[in-house]
């Protein structure tokens, strides 16, 4: 497996920094996951199910290279959260998963990001 660790937009979703690194690592993901298993892990500076953290395209350009390149966004659905763990869907079929967040977003002692684990359970 290839793990791609990731800062999209060191300043955060807008602007030319933004977009430059977003088309820049769109075209890594589909480069590498034509050969690779593919987990990308990090700040991509987009909340996925909420209004918290996200620019429009960014999102949508985001989820569609996940859907072509049959990736799982495993932690879309916390909310208040811009950093996330993303699979291959074939890597998660039949698994459970278990998703620790940490450091939330109420508190944030550690850090200005929310930390966050994914646990897959054996198949």
């Amino acid at each position: 497996m290839a793990v791609y660790g990731t800062v999209i937009g060191i300043t955060g979703n807008k602007g030319e920094e933004f977009k430059n690194d977003l088309n820049e690592q769109l075209l890594d993901f589909d480069r590498i996951a034509k050969d690779h298993n593919l987990c990308i892990a990090g700040d991509l500076n987009t909340s996925f199910n909420d209004n918290y953290y996200f620019a429009k395209d960014g999102r949508k350009m985001l989820d569609e290279s996940f859907q072509k390149n049959n990736l799982i966004n495993l932690t879309k659905s916390i909310p208040r959260n811009i950093d996330h763990i993303i699979l291959p869907k074939t890597f998660v079929d039949g698994r459970t998963n278990k998703l620790h967040p940490w450091n939330l977003c109420q508190d944030k002692n550690l850090s200005d990001h929310m930390g966050v684990s994914v646990a897959l359970a054996a198949v």
